[in-house]
């Protein structure tokens, strides 16, 4: 996966990747990978051990007036315990926004809920299990017109 937000993804910074894959360790470059949006091309039953970060220096005065922007931008998303995104954003599209569309903020399956705060965010009540997560997930699908792709899953 490339994991990021608008502001960025992990691909952006990446200059190289050491991967586990049929018996040995191969170092790869990000052009390699196939990066976009929330995938790459990772070797099948790869594991990535290590990966080499080219990050920029910058003032601190302006490293922390851009995390204040981001967090600001953020505002909206929960703070209790979630994965991030449930779904990928349709091309075009807001997932998050077709969730809230339907009405289905706070709907939940055990303890797993639909955050009141961003229908994209799943969240943990104190005792969600993997069952329940999936199960919401599911009912999700099925209330939506279209078909939308897990984010953190297969």
């Amino acid at each position: 996966m490339n994991a990021g937000t608008r502001f960025g993804e992990m691909a952006d910074a990446l200059e190289a990747v050491e991967i586990f894959h049929d018996g040995a360790f191969h170092l790869y470059r990000p052009e390699e990978l196939g990066f976009g949006y929330r995938q790459s091309r990772l070797p099948p039953g790869g594991i990535v051990t290590r990966v080499r970060l080219r990050l920029k220096e910058r003032p601190l005065e302006e490293i922390l007036k851009r995390m204040a922007e981001v967090d600001a931008a953020r505002k909206g998303q929960p703070k209790r315990k979630s994965a991030g995104c449930a779904f990928k954003n349709p091309p075009g599209q807001s997932a998050g926004r077709l969730i809230d569309e339907r009405g289905l903020k706070g709907l939940r399956v055990g303890d797993a809920m639909v955050s009141l705060e961003h229908g994209n965010f799943i969240v943990n009540l104190g005792r969600a299990t993997a069952k329940d997560v999936l199960a919401l997930l599911e009912r999700i699908r099925e209330e939506l017109p279209l078909e939308l792709e897990w984010e953190v899953w297969p």
